[in-house]
């Protein structure tokens, strides 16, 4: 299993609205999309920096939602695959032009 597959399968466990790799062409509301995007190896222990994409119908509803895969990331250490897990940067990414509310957060993560 992968990193990614493991943080879509945390998520989908620990949150009431969907997790994906990517964003599906038929999506609901509000979900979250899990992606890699950087990462490396250091004496065995693989990096990986990922970010999660928080969508929802207003920006509470995003805010809130944020809060939640916070909450659901601080528990990502008790898989065995994770030795760590640290929030690199929080941050909203709504899209002015279409108003879709999005956050992002980046975490640096070491796993085996």
């Amino acid at each position: 299993m992968t990193i990614e597959q493991l943080i879509v399968k945390h998520l989908n466990d620990a949150l009431s609205v969907p997790a994906y790799g990517d964003v599906p062409h038929d999506h609901p509301v509000s979900y979250c999309t899990v992606e890699r995007t950087g990462g490396g190896v250091n004496n065995r222990l693989r990096t990986a920096m990922i970010t999660i994409d928080i969508y929802g119908s207003s920006m509470v509803a995003v805010q809130n939602l944020n809060e939640k895969v916070l909450a659901a990331m601080d528990r990502l250490v008790e898989h065995d695959m994770v030795a760590s897990c640290r929030l690199n940067s929080n941050y909203n990414d709504t899209n002015t032009e279409t108003k879709e509310y999005r956050y992002g957060a980046l975490f640096d993560i070491v796993h085996y």
